[in-house]
């Protein structure tokens, strides 16, 4: 697999600027830098499936199969995945880790827009499913350093 080497404070300097956006369920918006910063809404895969891809990734829409799609991690680290679901219907929400402590999410009820929320109170919840890393992204900080080891996973 070929690995794209991203750059995490730029990656999440453009998802930051979504903060405050409407959500919609199931709204479709194109790949590419324009489209992201005229984007008026989200929903919550359709906002990391886009923004991963401007960067290269193949990372599927919808929630479940971005699930399948992502691989598992023992620790999570600034730009995993954590995802919740209950009952049949599985995975059905998505958010990013942006920080140590906090996650991006494009939320319906009743925030209704894309915001941010302690890391916390994912994980306190009983639906949250855990963590998982885009297999085909490498997160690095300006200075060289990655976001994590990975000649451990």
């Amino acid at each position: 697999m070929i690995y794209k080497h991203i750059d995490i404070e730029e990656f999440n300097r453009v998802l930051r600027r979504q903060i405050g956006k409407a959500y919609k369920y199931g709204v479709e918006v194109k790949v590419g830098r324009k489209a992201i910063d005229s984007a008026p809404e989200w929903d919550c895969s359709e906002i990391l499936q886009v923004h991963f891809n401007l960067y290269e990734s193949s990372l599927p829409d919808g929630s479940q199969n971005q699930f399948d799609f992502c691989k598992p991690v023992a620790e999570c680290a600034v730009g995993d995945l954590g995802f919740s679901g209950t009952g049949p219907r599985g995975i059905n929400h998505v958010f990013y880790l942006i920080s140590k402590n906090q996650v991006i999410e494009a939320r319906g009820e009743p925030y209704n827009r894309v915001i941010l929320r302690p890391r916390a109170a994912w994980e306190a919840w009983r639906g949250f499913q855990g963590w998982r890393m885009v297999p085909d992204i490498r997160f690095y900080y300006g200075d060289g350093r990655p976001v994590r080891d990975y000649t451990k996973i």
